[in-house]
């Protein structure tokens, strides 16, 4: 494959963020994922073997005995992983508010029996409610109740 230097570095910041996300799924939920981190980091160190023919050669450095990138290197895509992290857990706590509402207001029969669009607005419109609530105040109002 041939790749212009900017495609090569946008091809780096990729496997940057994936190695990322594999590496702490293969840590803290299972096995699976440490084959993927394990896959991921020879995929790295081969594409790193490139590096030099992108001038890029300063964004690698030898750990024992494979190409990884520098720490300086993988600090570039981290504010765009933090960013999506910061989007992700928001987007998530509003979703699942907004479906254990739907659970708490109708039975299952209720909510089978009606129609998906009807579903999906009331949903939308309980996540648009919880969005507003943490842009306006956080968590500063979220407590869990006994």
């Amino acid at each position: 494959m041939n790749f212009t230097k900017k495609q090569y570095q946008t091809l780096l910041d990729a496997l940057d963020i994936a190695d990322t996300v594999y590496g702490i799924m293969g840590d803290m939920v299972d096995e699976k994922y440490k084959a993927n981190s394990s896959a991921m980091d020879e995929l790295i160190n081969h594409v790193l073997g490139f590096a030099a023919d992108y001038d890029a050669a300063n964004d690698r450095e030898s750990f024992r005995g494979k190409f990884v990138l520098t720490e300086e290197r993988m600090e570039r895509p981290g504010d765009d992983l933090d960013e999506y992290e910061e989007y992700t857990f928001w987007d998530n706590l509003a979703r699942k508010l907004a479906r254990r509402d739907m659970q708490c207001k109708y039975t299952k029969e209720q909510l089978e029996a009606m129609d998906e669009g009807e579903v999906l607005k009331e949903v939308w419109e309980r996540e648009e409610h919880y969005w507003k609530e943490f842009d306006k105040d956080d968590l500063d109002r979220f407590e869990l109740k006994k």
